[in-house]
C-alpha cells in the first residue's frame, strides 16, 4: 500500500510537471517583426530669423524586432531601422521645401535613416512602457550616435510610442538653409518629433 501511494504521488508530480512545462514555455512570446503603419507621424521643428517652422514627413518606412511582454515583464526590442526619403518632407512652402532638400541631399544623400542598436524598456501600468533608444542617425551621408527616450503602449499586437530628440544640423555637415537673400536664416538646432505606430 505504501509503495502504491508513493508510485501514485510520483505519477501525479510527473504529470503536473509535464502540464506546467508547456505553460512556462508559453509565458513569453517569440520575437516578431513589427512594421510601421501609414499612421506613423514624424515632424521636424526649427526656428528662423523670421518665424518658427515645422515640416511634416509624409511617409516613414521601417520595422523592428520585438517581443511583446508577458506576465508583467517589459517590452523587449532587439533591433530596427527607420528610413525617410528627403523628397517626402513637406514644409508647406515651396522655397522652404527647396532649401531644406538642397541642404539635406549634399553628398548625394537621398534619405535620412536611424538604425537602432539597443533599447532598454521599463514596464508601467496598463501595458504602458518607457523606452531608451540607442542608435545611429544618418543625415546627408554623415552618421552620429543618437539616444532618444520614448513612452508608449502596447495592446492587441500593436505598439505605439512617441518621443523627440534635438540635434544640430552642423553636426551632420548640413548648413542651415537661408532664403530671401539671406534675410531668412534658419537656426542650427532642430527637433525631430515622432508618433510611431507599428503592427
Amino acid at each position: 500500500e505504501i509503495i502504491m501511494r508513493a508510485t501514485t504521488t510520483t505519477l501525479i508530480l510527473l504529470l503536473a510537471a509535464g502540464l506546467l512545462q508547456p505553460l512556462a514555455a508559453q509565458s513569453t512570446q517569440d520575437p516578431s517583426r513589427f512594421s510601421f503603419t501609414a499612421d506613423t507621424q514624424v515632424f521636424i521643428d526649427g526656428t528662423s530669423s523670421l518665424h518658427d517652422w515645422t515640416c511634416d514627413v509624409e511617409k516613414t518606412t521601417g520595422s523592428f524586432i520585438a517581443t511583446l511582454p508577458a506576465g508583467g515583464s517589459a517590452l523587449s526590442v532587439e533591433s530596427g531601422e527607420v528610413v525617410i526619403n528627403v523628397d517626402d518632407i513637406e514644409c508647406g512652402k515651396g522655397t522652404m521645401n527647396k532649401k531644406l532638400k538642397e541642404a539635406l541631399t549634399i553628398n548625394d544623400a537621398t534619405t535620412i535613416s536611424y538604425a537602432l542598436e539597443s533599447a532598454t524598456t521599463s514596464a508601467k501600468a496598463d501595458g504602458a512602457f518607457e523606452m531608451t533608444l540607442n542608435g545611429n542617425l544618418t543625415i546627408a551621408g554623415s552618421t552620429k550616435p543618437i539616444t532618444m527616450v520614448a513612452t508608449g503602449t502596447q495592446a492587441d499586437g500593436q505598439i505605439r510610442f512617441e518621443g523627440s530628440t534635438s540635434l544640430l544640423q552642423t553636426d551632420f555637415g548640413v548648413d542651415p538653409p537661408t532664403a530671401l537673400l539671406g534675410r531668412l536664416k534658419t537656426g542650427d538646432e532642430v527637433t525631430i518629433r515622432f508618433v510611431a505606430i507599428a503592427k
